[in-house]
């Protein structure tokens, strides 16, 4: 008997580029195609055009906040534009630096939803047996 896989257990590479590369799971790439459409074309930038081929120093705050907490024992990361997040973790993938997006959120108050970074860090803690060659 096999078992059904949950999307957020079905990992592809989004986007790739020379020091880097970002990971979605299916359940958080089909919620970033419902942000509006703006927020995506510049959250989709920053990943490919900074985080991608940059090092992660020289990417704005604004864009992309390295500190979103530690959440069982995995410190969260927001891509960001306006409202709308893109949660996940930084790990590797070969040795390669890798962002694993876990979730998307929008948010509504100043604070993220402890539960969207909490969510994150758990779904980030699968990528080690999902994804070969993955650490975080």
């Amino acid at each position: 008997m096999s078992e059904a896989r949950a999307d957020d257990d079905v990992w592809e590479m989004f986007c790739d580029g020379p020091v880097a590369s970002i990971w979605m799971n299916k359940q958080c790439l089909a919620a970033f195609l419902t942000l509006p459409l703006r927020d995506q074309a510049k959250i989709q930038a920053t990943m490919e055009k900074m985080y991608c081929t940059m090092e992660n120093v020289s990417i704005p705050p604004k864009k992309l906040n390295f500190d979103e907490g530690r959440h069982d024992g995995l410190q969260v990361w927001a891509f960001k534009e306006k409202q709308s997040r893109v949660y996940g973790v930084q790990g590797s993938i070969n040795a390669k630096r890798t962002f694993f997006a876990t979730n998307v959120a929008v948010k509504k108050t100043q604070k993220a939803d402890p539960g969207d970074l909490s969510k994150a860090s758990r779904l980030a803690q699968k990528v080690n047996r999902l994804v070969v060659g993955a650490r975080v």
